[in-house]
């Protein structure tokens, strides 16, 4: 559902509450550690100007803030995609690569 809406602002709006929301449940956090891969490739592999990218990039990073295992695991997760992208290997991608190294800042 996500996916289909991505441009429309009032539902990433939406998507955001409720994420936001489920931070502040322990159990959830949990749960939600599964989507962590799948948060990770949207993050770095939608294009940059999205609004649904910035929106994810603002969760996971605000997840990191307040759970070391989220923060440790995305950074394993965005170093994996540097060394998957670098300029030297033929099938790289610069962009992600370039916001994989990002991401690796911010966190």
């Amino acid at each position: 559902q996500i996916w289909r809406q991505r441009d429309d602002p009032a539902t990433l709006l939406t998507t955001c509450d409720t994420l936001a929301a489920l931070l502040d449940d322990g159990d959830s956090i949990d749960e939600l550690e599964a989507l962590l891969p799948q948060l990770a490739h949207l993050t770095t592999r939608l294009p940059a100007d999205w609004l649904l990218t910035s929106v994810l990039e603002r969760f996971v990073l605000r997840v990191c803030e307040s759970n070391v295992h989220w923060a440790l695991q995305l950074t394993w997760i965005a170093y994996s995609g540097l060394e998957e992208n670098r300029p030297e290997v033929s099938t790289g991608d610069a962009e992600v690569h370039a916001r994989c190294a990002a991401l690796l800042h911010r966190i």
